[in-house]
């Protein structure tokens, strides 16, 4: 497990471990994932608003590899991207403003995630927004 803070430049960071909590701060950061082992997670903490920052994934997985998913974890409003082995990312506060504004995959296909908005997780309903494309969306009880 890792836990790695960048600068206020523009940042490029790679899974590396079972966790890594990635800090990203300012600027247009880029977070790499490959599915390394069958723990490997990232955890992506960003400044609000700050510079164009895409989440990439490697060759090894594509957009139809990937369930995405709601969570609160940490008492936070969090989107989580998971593989179908349980591994992924979580992007703290992704649902209250815009973190990470992009996903990218190796056969250049490209998302927004600007585009998802929420208007409450307190199981009184939401409005989820998504772009072209299919996504999973797994609700929670209620």
């Amino acid at each position: 497990m890792a836990t790695i803070t960048g600068t206020a430049g523009n940042d490029t960071f790679t899974v590396s471990s079972t966790l890594d909590t990635i800090f990203g701060l300012e600027g247009d950061d880029t977070y790499i994932y490959t599915l390394l082992s069958p723990s490997s997670a990232m955890q992506i903490e960003e400044e609000e608003n700050e510079g164009t920052d895409t989440l990439e994934f490697d060759s090894t997985l594509t957009f139809a590899d990937l369930d995405f998913s709601l969570d609160t974890y940490a008492g936070r409003n969090n989107i989580l991207i998971l593989h179908s082995t349980g591994n992924g990312v979580r992007i703290f506060d992704q649902m209250d403003s815009d973190r990470v504004e992009r996903i990218k995959f190796s056969d250049g296909s490209e998302y927004s995630l600007s585009g998802i908005t929420m208007t409450s997780l307190d199981n009184s309903g939401a409005t989820i927004v998504g772009g072209s494309g299919e996504l999973n969306l797994y609700g929670g009880t209620g």
